[in-house]
């Protein structure tokens, strides 16, 4: 059960964070393109964030002077994406420090047989063996 819950959380936890970082790299770019042009660029931004600057050239046709601007976005974005990934993934780690040592399993130390029980031994080899 606990790992049917388990494996829930992580599936979803990773939808969040790919629709997060998509959302951020979709902004990015939008907002770059924004500065770039003068004014919203809602399609170009879909389709450079879609296909990158192959996307763009189907969007500017003969306005080919911003294919830079779309290019330099997408870098920012990608840029923007790496850095979010990373800060993500130090602050994990530093919570993972905060685990105590006395939450993990420990595996309990072999019963040594002593000489003294050969009898036992003896029994528990002859008997046969259940799966």
């Amino acid at each position: 059960m606990a790992s049917g819950i388990s494996n829930t959380f992580r599936i979803g936890g990773l939808a969040t964070g790919v629709a997060a970082l998509g959302a951020l790299f979709q902004g990015r770019i939008s907002s770059s393109l924004s500065i770039a042009i003068g004014h919203p660029a809602g399609a170009l931004a879909s389709a450079v964030s879609a296909e990158g600057i192959h996307g763009a050239d189907a969007q500017m046709l003969a306005r080919a002077h911003l294919t830079g601007a779309a290019g330099d976005a997408f870098s920012r974005g990608v840029n923007d994406l790496l850095v979010t990934g990373a800060v993500v993934v130090f602050t994990g780690a530093l919570f993972s420090l905060l685990v105590r040592r006395k939450d993990f399993q420990q595996q309990r130390p072999a019963v040594p047989v002593t000489s003294d029980e050969p009898g036992l031994l003896a029994e528990a080899a002859s008997r046969p063996v259940r799966p």
